[in-house]
């Protein structure tokens, strides 16, 4: 199994972020890299950078067939943002791909939460907010897995998933999860 990441600032994913699950995971940067890879992680705390990460290297048209052809994409945080068909304040037209309305907050810092998502289990999912983009209206479509302070910050649609949050150093159930349907694309 191989996973492409696309996280701006590259460092953003904590130490172990993947647990020992057996997945060979690479940077992607290229179109030609993201055409090698059964799964996509797209992850940023910027829309902005993400965007112009996507658009300088020519991955937004390739990532998007890719999407619409089956293979899974994970969207966290500004991932989430840029998923979207439609954003609250019509800033960015990008992947345009989950039938989800985004919004995105555009001050406020970085603040940890736990968070009781039942695809987890009953423990809660150790999270991590900074400046997220959540979802503000989903298409019957698209199911919601979570819910914080009334706003929708976890979404499935097929193979997209979409959340607000980054996950602490040693939470890896979400990667998990992400990775199992990864996994069950192949069958």
């Amino acid at each position: 199994m191989r996973i492409g990441i696309i996280s701006v600032p590259e460092d953003l994913l904590p130490a172990g972020f993947w647990g020992n699950k057996p997945a060979k995971i690479t940077p992607v940067k290229q179109p030609e890299q993201a055409a090698q890879i059964d799964g996509l992680l797209l992850a940023g705390n910027d829309v902005f950078a993400l965007h112009s990460y996507l658009t300088e290297n020519n991955l937004i048209g390739f990532l998007q067939t890719q999407i619409q052809k089956g293979m899974p994409v994970w969207g966290m945080g500004a991932g989430l943002y840029l998923m979207a068909k439609t954003k609250k304040d019509r800033v960015l037209a990008s992947l345009d791909v989950m039938d989800v309305v985004a919004e995105r907050e555009v001050s406020g810092g970085r603040y940890f939460a736990p968070l009781y998502i039942q695809a987890f289990g009953f423990e809660p999912v150790r999270a991590v907010f900074h400046r997220p983009a959540y979802i503000t209206q989903v298409e019957p479509q698209v199911g919601i897995m979570a819910y914080y302070r009334g706003k929708i910050i976890m979404a499935r649609q097929g193979n997209m998933l979409a959340s607000a949050f980054f996950t602490e150093k040693g939470e890896t159930r979400p990667s998990a999860y992400f990775l199992q349907m990864v996994e069950d694309n192949f069958e």
